[in-house]
C-alpha cells in the first residue's frame, strides 16, 4: 500500500509539473484526503493504548478484556526495530505536511496562472476538423 502511494504522488507531481488539469484537479481531490487521513492517524499512534483498551473492553470477548493492554503495547514496541518509530513519524509529517504545501501551493494565483499558460501552449482540441 505505501508503494501505490508514492507512484500516485510521483504521477501527480509529474502530471502537475507539465500544467495537465487532471493532475491539478487530483491533486485537488487526492490531497486533502491525505492530509485528513494523516491528522486522523497521529492522535490514534499517539494513544494506541487508550483506544485499544476501549476496543478490547467492548469487543464482549473475556479473554480480551483480561489483557493488560499497557504491557502489550510496550512489549509490541520492543519487539520493532529501534528506528522505526522514527521513520514512522517522519512519513506523517512529510506526507502530511507536503499534502498541505501541495494544497496551498495549488490555491496560489501563479498556479492559476501556470496551468492557464499551460493550455494555451498546448490546447487539446476536442473539435473534428471537417474535410
Amino acid at each position: 500500500m505505501p508503494a501505490a502511494f508514492v507512484v500516485v504522488l510521483v504521477v501527480l507531481a509529474l502530471l502537475n509539473l507539465a500544467g495537465r488539469r487532471a493532475g491539478q484537479v487530483l491533486s485537488w481531490v487526492f490531497h486533502p484526503l491525505l492530509a485528513v487521513a494523516g491528522a486522523l492517524i497521529v492522535p490514534a499512534q499517539l494513544f494506541t493504548s487508550t483506544f485499544l483498551a476501549a476496543s478490547f473492553r467492548d469487543s464482549g470477548d473475556p479473554m480480551l478484556r483480561r489483557v493488560d493492554v499497557p504491557k502489550l503495547v510496550d512489549a509490541a514496541g520492543h519487539a520493532m526495530p529501534s528506528w522505526l518509530p522514527v521513520v514512522d513519524g517522519a512519513k506523517l509529517v512529510l506526507t502530511t505536511a507536503g499534502s498541505l504545501t501541495v494544497i496551498v501551493l495549488l490555491a496560489l494565483p501563479s498556479a492559476r496562472a501556470f496551468f492557464r499558460a499551460r493550455r494555451r501552449i498546448n490546447p487539446t482540441s476536442t473539435s473534428r476538423s471537417t474535410a
